[in-house]
């Protein structure tokens, strides 16, 4: 089955940022969802001693703090290269998809996270060799086989 969205998730600055890639239209999009401090969910657990000291009500609020998007942006020329700036830090995304399949996430010259969507990147991979294979069976089919 042919998916439409590809999405990923990784932990960056007290974060998570998720990556959706809409295979269709060619839009990539980060979104960064804050955590809570460990602070503020003392805070919490000490509020909610009437309502008992359950941990997963707390971890459960924890979540209800809505992500926002960073970046989104159409690949259409198949590279791109974009400067953002998170939390006062900026970043460097570095996308292609000529070839091969490949995205980056820089903080100055230093790689943050390597590969942001790495299924996309093993499937990419994995059709590429598949074709190469196609490719020089049927170039000795044609120079060796008389």
């Amino acid at each position: 089955m042919i998916e439409r969205y590809q999405k990923a998730k990784h932990s960056l600055d007290s974060g998570e940022l998720s990556v959706v890639y809409d295979r269709w239209t060619t839009k990539l999009t980060l979104s960064w969802q804050p955590l809570l401090e460990a602070a503020n969910l003392r805070s919490i657990k000490n509020e909610n001693k009437e309502i008992g000291e359950d941990d997963k009500s707390v971890l459960s609020q924890s979540k209800t703090i809505p992500s926002f998007p960073v970046l989104e942006t159409y690949m259409f020329l198949g590279f791109k290269h974009k400067k953002f700036e998170l939390a006062g830090t900026q970043y460097h995304l570095k996308a292609y998809w000529f070839i091969l399949w490949g995205s980056r996430l820089n903080k100055g010259e230093k790689v943050q996270i390597f590969e942001l969507l790495p299924r996309r990147r093993a499937k990419s991979k994995a059709l590429a060799c598949y074709f190469s294979v196609l490719l020089a069976a049927r170039l000795g089919y044609l120079f060796y086989i008389p």
